[in-house]
């Protein structure tokens, strides 16, 4: 904080303690003084006794009261003054000499004209610009928003003191401990652990800790990013059957490929999207279109290849005249021979030691045909046994091949069941050592047809090479119930195909192996060509950011350098260590200069690479500088500057050289970041001189962030305020708006109401006697504070009447809170929006985090109920009590009298009376709630529960519904005024003064003007002039 030094002594010099600007003072003191004297003479004839400097009772002392600023400094204590006059409170009842209603009216009048006929916005004072620090709950949100990690770090923080208006973003209760420094810097280092840190995405953060990876390891997972970028996207397509959904891809692709052999990727999927095809699967059979005639010595080098490709390639090879009718042709010749080919058995090589045969048996079969074949390289070693070969009944019995009747036997090879001609037992590479039951011994090439019992549904075997025979034999093995042909040659796919008409068997399967091949059969139907065409900017991005991170992370440059240097005898001076990746630091600075005893011209080759290597890593130092600069920029909620920027790379630069690892070294910057005074503090860039100053848009965009959220600016916010257009009101409003709907502004109610209305006591301070109220749960306590918080959060993101903390129609319960106020039909563990049908509940007087907060571990008190509704809903303070107090205890502890008789020990007290007749009555209306908030009819010793409170005017307050109408009527006004007072008092963040009056009365209007809504006075405070202006000390309105 910047202080002129000249200007402060000149202020202590001249010893100002209040000055008014003279526009603002009374047009004429003269006058005032005239109509203060006679206010002064009833004052002194009936207050002045019990409230003077010597005995100031309720705090209140007269003869301090001289002049006009006298009274607006302390407006709270004269507005008490007019409650306790109009309700009769003042003077006390014992009091015989009492001012008759002419001097109440005229007095009260006085005060309510000399308070509102003052010009409050004649004093231009934004008030005191104070440090503030981020307390602990701004830290917390502060940390989540700018990592994404709820890390609750500041939850060893000691506790942060209150101040002004009872809150604790007060700056004036923000001291620091020389503890809370050491906390400071372990929580930086705790959530630097948790920074990843990558060449290309910059630095994000995981909810566990982030151990730094080897260079190899870091290179494989840049890889990974890749792929699963990829197939995060392949992923989100839908299916595409290759055997029934080509057909609408073969004329476009076809037509795509004659009129354009060298479409780019952006004409194809446009030509795809066009057609409302799948630009991955479009992609493919494009290319296998376009590239047919280069590809024919390989993909399509067969008999029937030529067959199924060359109409299309004789089309092809005249694209520049090709008519429409030849391209249908081609196309509809393309699908028919397609169509040939259907599936049959399942069919597999051998891979391992064994595989599995099955085959589904359709309902009737009556012959099973099992074949054996070659893989077309002869068949010498091709010997096979089945183990436990099986057909299984409908009905679930087992018959084994070897029982089943065999029909035919084709093939010259041998055929054994269970065991050699010789004794020996069948040995094959599946079974080991072990014993094969009802063994089947098969040599290729064969075919076999079995006789079927009715109801078979299935085959299956498990299937070995004969141990004599296992490297170096190789089959084909098919099972089925329709007549297959004798096994010859190679098959090219996995299944067996046979087609219609007179085309034969093994020429459809050759189709089907190179249509496969085609359309890439097995993979899913995604491009990454077609990928890239289609993404938009945000992805491009990323795309582009994980292949430079791959680039970098594959570092070519050094790579190429390193093999140059131990190409020339000098790898002796590398210190990479064996299967790791190369780093520049490697290789020392004073080696890195070409030797003299190379050659000249590898000499310049030598230094070519080097300066290849070192400005490879320049720009991969400045690539993590650059993200350290950003993330810095968010860390401290505004633009880095340029010393700043030097210091942070400084920082990173002797963190690189101590630890030899980018990620380690970045997490040793953030982890500085955290610590320093930009991040903990929130400091507003200040102008010259002392006269108060529009804060600049960085400024008030923190401002309104921590008021509604308690949290840093977000990206939408930061954007308009450096562009220069938050300062503009529409652009104010607008956002006030986007932010008071933003789940963060939750913040409101865990913050701002919890510690307005005092709900948050029964978190830690507030605590049932469990022996007393054994129902009182922990899951209880929190859905009583659950309730208070959701619903105060429903009030501001639905903007609604803020006259709805008085009484609602909605709350918000879960089945054990709803049991509790003995609400019915309210099921399972979840909060959720209730309408109430009975006056007992609605709004906070009757919520039980309220009742709770205000009432004794044993039993319910009024007084602090009472003082409680004071105190936090209508603004009448109430002091402390009395010194050296003399009570008759006889009364307190007489247990036959009720508690409305024992409380009025109290009342006969003067000292105590000029309270208690305040808040009593307040308090016994909610006496139907007991200290856990449960509605009740009569007390624990039977009585009936007396739940009037009776005023010193003589009103009576019958019960919570009687309160609730006093409030809203009556004392609206009163409530408009608290509740303004403590929202300024919150976003200001300091103790209000009387020239915050003009603000607290224009929000007043404005929720009168737009029927109490929330967002009307958030945006009268966020308008206002002591939220965008700010000062130093010193100024005009301070006082030394």
């Amino acid at each position: 904080m910047k202080i002129n030094i000249s200007c402060l002594a000149a202020w202590i010099c001249i010893g100002v303690v209040w000055v008014f600007p003279e526009s603002s003072l009374h047009a004429d003191q003269a006058d005032f003084q005239k109509s203060y004297a006679e206010i002064k003479s009833i004052l002194n004839k009936y207050c002045i006794d019990c409230h003077n400097s010597e005995q100031h009772e309720g705090g209140l002392d007269f003869e301090r009261y001289k002049v006009e600023k006298d009274i607006l400094i302390h407006l709270q204590k004269w507005f008490s003054v007019i409650d306790q006059v109009e309700t009769g409170v003042m003077p006390p009842e014992e009091i015989e000499l009492r001012p008759n209603a002419s001097e109440k009216t005229k007095l009260v009048s006085w005060i309510r004209t000399t308070i509102n006929d003052f010009d409050y916005e004649s004093v231009k004072d934004p008030g005191k610009s104070t440090l503030r620090r981020l307390n602990r709950s701004e830290y917390n949100n502060t940390v989540r928003d700018l990592t994404g990690v709820d890390f609750n770090a500041a939850r060893y923080f000691s506790g942060d003191g209150g101040g002004g208006e009872g809150f604790d973003n007060n700056a004036e209760g923000m001291s620091i401990h020389p503890l809370m420094v050491e906390k400071y810097f372990k929580a930086a280092r705790d959530i630097s652990r948790h920074a990843v840190v990558s060449y290309g995405e910059g630095i994000r953060f995981n909810s566990d800790p982030s151990p730094t990876l080897t260079p190899r390891s870091y290179h494989l997972l840049a890889e990974r990013k890749l792929s699963d970028f990829y197939n995060d996207f392949i992923d989100m397509l839908p299916k595409y059957d290759h055997r029934e959904d080509f057909e609408p891809y073969l004329k476009p692709a076809m037509r795509l490929a004659l009129v354009s052999p060298e479409a780019s990727h952006q004409e194809i999927y446009d030509t795809a999207i066009k057609h409302h095809l799948m630009p991955g699967v479009f992609y493919k059979w494009y290319t296998s279109f376009a590239e047919a005639d280069k590809n024919k010595g390989s993909r399509w080098n067969s008999q029937f290849g030529h067959w199924v490709i060359d109409p299309w390639i004789e089309l092809y090879g005249k694209r520049e005249g090709f008519a429409e009718t030849e391209l249908k042709r081609v196309s509809e010749d393309f699908t028919e021979k397609t169509h040939f080919a259907k599936s049959g058995s399942s069919y597999r090589k051998v891979a391992g030691p064994s595989m599995e045969v099955k085959a589904e048996i359709k309902e009737n079969s009556t012959v099973l045909f099992l074949s054996v074949g070659d893989m077309g390289d002869g068949n010498e070693y091709d010997h096979v046994v089945f183990h436990n070969p099986q057909v299984t009944l409908t009905d679930g019995t087992v018959v084994y091949l070897g029982d089943l009747e065999l029909i035919e036997h084709q093939g010259n090879g041998n055929l054994y069941r269970e065991q050699f001609p010789d004794g020996q037992p069948f040995v094959s590479a599946a079974s080991g050592e072990g014993e094969i039951e009802h063994g089947f011994y098969i040599e290729a090439p064969a075919l076999l047809s079995f006789k079927l019992p009715a109801g078979v549904n299935a085959f299956n075997a498990t299937m070995g090479m004969e141990k004599t025979c296992n490297e170096k034999g190789s089959v084909q093995v098919y099972a089925s119930d329709e007549e297959i042909p004798f096994p010859e040659g190679k098959h090219t796919h996995a299944s067996f195909f046979c087609g219609p008409g007179e085309t034969p068997l093994k020429t459809a399967m050759e189709w089907w192996g190179i249509y496969a091949d085609l359309i890439g059969y097995g993979r899913r139907p995604g491009a990454k060509e077609m990928i890239d065409v289609s993404l938009g900017e945000q992805d491009k991005g990323r795309l582009d950011a994980i292949r430079r991170e791959i680039q970098y992370a594959q570092r070519e440059p050094i790579k190429k350098f390193f093999s140059f240097v131990e190409e020339k005898d000098f790898g002796h001076l590398l210190k990479t260590k064996d299967g790791e990746m190369p780093a520049l630091s490697d290789l020392a600075n004073k080696d890195r200069s070409a030797p003299c005893k190379l050659s000249e011209e590898d000499q310049k080759q030598w230094n070519a690479l080097k300066e290849g290597a070192e400005e490879f890593q320049g720009t991969v130092d400045e690539e993590v500088r650059t993200h350290l600069l950003s993330f810095a920029e968010k860390v401290f909620r505004r633009p880095v500057r340029d010393e700043e920027v030097q210091v942070i790379t400084d920082t990173y630069r002797a963190s690189i050289e101590d630890v030899d690892d980018f990620q380690k070294a970045a997490q040793l910057v953030i982890q500085s970041l955290l610590t320093r005074p930009q991040f903990l503090f929130r400091i507003e860039h200040e102008g010259p001189g002392q006269d108060a100053q529009l804060v600049d848009d960085i400024a008030l965009a923190n401002r309104l962030s921590y008021f509604l959220w308690s949290s840093m600016p977000d990206e939408t916010l930061m954007e308009l305020a450096k562009e220069g257009r938050l300062q503009d009101d529409s652009v104010l409003e607008s956002q006030v708006r986007r932010m008071l709907k933003d789940p963060k502004s939750m913040s409101l109610s865990r913050e701002f109401a919890s510690q307005w209305l005092g709900f948050r006591k029964i978190l830690s301070e507030k605590k049932p006697d469990p022996k007393i109220f054994p129902s009182y749960t922990k899951q209880l306590e929190e859905s009583m504070y659950q309730e208070a918080i959701m619903v105060f959060d429903d009030i501001v993101k639905q903007d609604k009447s803020v006259l709805e903390i008085l009484d609602s129609k909605t709350t918000f319960l879960n089945e054990s809170l709803a049991n509790h106020y003995n609400i019915q039909g309210v099921k399972g563990d979840h909060m959720r929006q209730v309408e109430l049908k009975d006056d007992h509940r609605g709004g906070f007087l009757s919520m039980g985090s309220m009742l709770v907060a205000t009432s004794f571990p044993g039993r319910t008190s009024p007084v602090a109920r009472g003082q409680w509704i004071l105190d936090a809903l209508i603004g009448g303070k109430v002091p402390p009590p009395p010194e050296n107090l003399e009570l008759d205890e006889s009364k307190l502890d007489n247990r036959s009298l009720s508690k409305k008789e024992r409380l009025a020990a109290h009342r006969n007290n003067f000292s105590c009376s000029v309270c208690h007749d305040r808040m009593d009555p307040l308090g016994f209306s909610l006496e139907n709630f007991d200290a856990i908030g449960r509605f009740r009819s009569k007390q624990e010793n039977g009585q009936a529960v007396d739940a009037i409170g009776e005023l010193k005017s003589g009103q009576q307050l019958q019960g919570v519904k009687g309160l609730k109408e006093y409030l809203a009527t009556t004392k609206k006004d009163s409530f408009l005024h608290q509740i303004a007072q403590k929202s300024l008092g919150f976003a200001l963040g300091r103790s209000l003064e009387y020239y915050d009056e003009s603000v607290i009365r224009a929000s007043v209007i404005s929720l009168k003007e737009n029927e109490y809504r929330f967002s009307a006075m958030a945006l009268t405070i966020v308008k206002s002039y002591p939220f965008r202006y700010k000062r130093e000390q010193g100024y005009i309105t301070d006082g030394k």
